[in-house]
């Protein structure tokens, strides 16, 4: 899934999975159940995505900013070797919502 500025991901009824990649300037959506993107995914900014009924989890390869609302049962994201979690961006504030939140920078050889 690619898009050059935004990607909705609607997980309809369900969850969102997968081992693909997701290539975006910006990544929302929002699902019922579990979201796992942990392919070769390049999103430069999360912003306004809800879990309500389960957890996200996004494995990215690019810097990547973390704005708005993100929510879920737990957050776990992490980023490449050498790149960074931004938690808010300018005037755009961020709140990460979930009884536990996991942000690892991975790390070099």
């Amino acid at each position: 899934m690619s898009g050059p500025n935004q990607r909705d991901a609607d997980g309809d009824g369900g969850g969102i999975t997968g081992t693909g990649s997701v290539t975006t300037a910006l990544l929302t959506g929002s699902a019922t159940a579990n979201v796992a993107l942990t392919g070769s995914n390049t999103v430069s900014t999360l912003g306004n995505f809800t879990v309500s009924g389960g957890s996200l989890t996004l494995v990215d390869n690019s810097n990547l900013s973390l704005t708005n609302t993100i929510s879920g049962t737990n957050l776990f994201i992490e980023v490449a070797p050498l790149d960074t979690i931004a938690v808010g961006t300018g005037a755009t504030a961020a709140s990460l919502s979930a009884p536990r939140v996991s942000l690892l920078l991975s790390p070099t050889d």
